[in-house]
């Protein structure tokens, strides 16, 4: 599948290339959600407490018990601590206390054990020489120190331009805080901006604040966005991506 947008050909300002309709405004910056676009996971913390006290029956987080969502985003936002929350998740199973140090090591283990999307560093390093800025907005119960951490130990190290973590600045997705807080440290108004994601009431969230929404790795068929792509790289096909290369193309077209 390659990336794509469904244009009315209606608005075209030059019906020769429908491509000129998203040449104006070209995206200067770009924000992505890290888990589930930047990297992913083998298993979530539940999957490894499974491992050491047996099936808690939850591989989905988005189906969690009203308490577990509760404590999923008081530790989102910043209200408790992260080793309070795994806590209280040791509390809600009833984990027994000879077992407890190991499962928390395990949580652990899986929370800090990413994998790097094909393409990603390649990816951003391009877009980065197109002189394009690129953020993070990452909801998280995990400090921003902890991500870099992680994607360092895969051999990822890449310097965002602004790096947002609902747990640090007390607001997740998709409240419009979040999103604003990003586009006002990147300075660009938010239609020259971009969000990446995969999830649809985060996407959903970035449009209301005036994002273009790029889908990728949809967490299931109802995440729509103004593009789609199927891998990491094709970003880089993206019209609003592209810049002084889709106007030489039109050029090319005209003359």
């Amino acid at each position: 599948m390659f990336a794509k947008k469904i244009l009315n050909p209606k608005t075209s300002i030059f019906p020769l290339s429908r491509s000129f309709t998203t040449l104006f405004p070209q995206k200067k910056a770009v924000f992505f959600d890290a888990n589930g676009v930047i990297y992913w996971r083998k298993r979530n913390k539940y999957q490894a407490l499974s491992e050491v006290v047996g099936d808690v029956s939850i591989a989905d987080k988005t189906k969690l018990p009203p308490r577990l969502k509760e404590l999923n985003i008081l530790s989102s936002e910043g209200a408790i601590q992260k080793k309070d929350y795994f806590e209280e998740i040791l509390d809600y199973f009833k984990v027994e206390q000879s077992l407890r140090e190991k499962a928390l090591h395990e949580m652990y283990e899986a929370e800090s054990s990413v994998t790097i999307f094909e393409g990603v560093p390649e990816t951003l390093k391009e877009l980065r020489s197109r002189h394009i800025k690129l953020g993070i907005i990452t909801d998280s119960t995990s400090s921003s120190e902890e991500k870099h951490d992680w994607l360092k130990k895969q051999g990822f190290s890449f310097h965002f331009d602004a790096f947002i973590n609902s747990s640090e600045v007390g607001v997740k997705k998709p409240h419009p805080d979040i999103y604003n807080k990003a586009i006002d440290l990147i300075g660009l108004p938010p239609n020259f901006s971009a969000f990446v994601g995969h999830n649809r009431s985060e996407l959903e969230g970035a449009k209301n604040v005036g994002l273009t929404t790029i889908v990728f790795n949809p967490d299931d068929e109802t995440c729509v966005g103004d593009f789609a792509i199927q891998m990491f790289k094709d970003l880089l096909t993206l019209p609003i991506l592209e810049g002084i290369f889709v106007f030489y193309r039109i050029l090319v077209q005209v003359f």
